[in-house]
């Protein structure tokens, strides 16, 4: 069965795209359950987050559906993939990628001709 498609939302001003891409996909996520919205849009954070640190290219954000569970597309033009670390107790950053492994139920990386796809996806419980 395919996805259906909720959202696509380029991903150009920095500054604001975090906060820009989880309002767009707070309004298109339709469940009662605050909870594992929260997981959703906290996902959706660090992956839009994580692409504008660590690419220098312009980003897109798609939010998919597939009965009951949901998929969220970062895509960009670098060729490097995002890892999973333990970052030092005095470091700011460096959790995206650890906060997604733990909320999504699936993720990973799929190469293509301009660069990647990181997803995650994240079933309705």
């Amino acid at each position: 069965m395919p996805h259906d498609t909720l959202l696509r939302l380029r991903l150009d001003d920095e500054q604001v795209m975090p906060g820009l891409a989880r309002r767009a996909v707070d309004e298109v996520i339709d469940h009662p359950d605050p909870e594992w919205r929260e997981c959703v849009l906290l996902v959706v954070t660090e992956l839009v987050t994580n692409a504008i640190v660590h690419t220098a290219s312009p980003s897109s954000l798609r939010v998919r559906r597939r009965s009951n569970t949901v998929r969220i597309e970062v895509t960009d033009n670098e060729r490097a993939a995002p890892f999973v670390r333990a970052p030092r107790s005095d470091e700011a950053g460096g959790r995206g990628m650890l906060l997604v492994s733990a909320l999504a139920d699936e993720w990973g990386v799929e190469r293509t001709n301009e660069g990647k796809v990181v997803w995650a996806e994240l079933t309705e419980r």
